[in-house]
């Protein structure tokens, strides 16, 4: 289950660390020999080299050392100030560097740094008074935002639910034990599950098909970061029993969001008894289209294997579209 972190930022400190590394992204290049193994870990989920980073202390008595071990990738971290949510993004990487955490933001007046640090992206504006906020968790009028804290699973998943937090680039990375107990719920779905279990299955999906920070799409062949992946469904979700939709990672495949995803989604591309890309008879138009399926033709496709071969089969004939062409010489 993702959970939601609140973390305020109303005062003179937090709202500069605020400016300096979340409105202003980390250059993660500037702290390489701070950083060791985490730089290339956060390099391929930023290839951009500069990462949105915060930090806590361990608080009075390490209280704070459980919270933030509870987080994990696909969390929620929601930034508090003046009375209301300004600011939330997604959880995308942990690291625990007191060093680094003392370049960027020193230390606080009892000699500690912010050394339970995070990374975050798909960051996003908020206009959410406490009063509102407090209304959708349960809590009194009154509550303010104070201190960082981990919201148990109700409260995460009704403002997951309710402001729409979730992330299919960064989806939560249970434990082995837990990702089977899960697994395992899904199987007797009632209706007011539905939409919950699609979201867990994708994350699910997601973990299984794409443990590291990037992947090879099924389609195309082409490497890419986990932000340009998609964990597709081979035959339609709708269509599957649940033993089906349990049935992973065969059920899946990664597709990337330039174009394959749409093409096998549509019907133009698919793949044959044999491990092959086929393209539908838009391929024989003239123009663009075309020309583009046409590349793909007789690719083999890393995804095929004998788990996934009746859910291939049942793509062709259910979604693709005509006859394939030969494959291009």
């Amino acid at each position: 289950m993702r959970q939601v972190i609140l973390q305020p930022a109303g005062n003179a400190g937090a709202r500069q660390h605020y400016a300096d590394t979340i409105a202003a992204p980390v250059l993660l290049d500037d702290y390489s020999d701070l950083l060791g193994e985490d730089l290339a870990s956060l390099l391929a989920i930023y290839p951009s080299g500069a990462a949105p980073l915060w930090g806590a202390t361990v608080g009075e008595k390490n209280v704070n050392v459980g919270r933030y071990e509870r987080m994990s990738v696909g969390d929620y971290v929601l930034f508090a100030a003046d009375g209301k949510i300004f600011r939330g993004g997604t959880v995308t990487y942990k690291l625990r560097n007191a060093q680094l955490a003392a370049k960027l933001w020193d230390f606080d007046a009892k000699g500690r740094t912010w050394e339970l640090m995070f990374a975050v992206d798909e960051l996003r504006n908020f206009d959410l008074p406490y009063a509102e906020f407090n209304k959708m968790v349960g809590y009194k009028s009154t509550n303010i935002v104070q201190g960082f804290a981990v919201l148990d699973e109700p409260k995460s998943a009704a403002l997951f639910d309710q402001l729409s937090l979730d992330s299919d680039t960064y989806p939560a990375v249970p434990s082995s034990g837990d990702l089977q107990k899960r697994l395992t719920a899904l199987g007797d779905e009632t209706e007011r599950q539905v939409a919950a279990a699609q979201r867990l299955e994708q994350g699910l999906l997601r973990h299984w098909l794409l443990p590291d920070a990037s992947g090879v799409c099924a389609l195309c062949g082409r490497d890419f970061p986990a932000q340009l992946l998609i964990a597709a469904h081979i035959k339609k979700r709708a269509a599957c029993t649940n033993q089906e939709r349990m049935n992973m990672p065969a059920i899946a495949m990664l597709a990337c969001k330039l174009g394959c995803d749409s093409l096998f989604e549509a019907g133009h591309i698919s793949v044959d008894a044999n491990g092959s890309v086929i393209v539908s008879s838009l391929a024989h138009e003239p123009g663009a289209a075309g020309e583009y399926l046409k590349s793909f033709a007789g690719k083999s496709s890393p995804a095929w294997n004998a788990d996934r071969a009746t859910y291939f089969e049942w793509h062709r004939k259910h979604t693709f579209k005509g006859s394939s062409i030969p494959k291009a010489s």
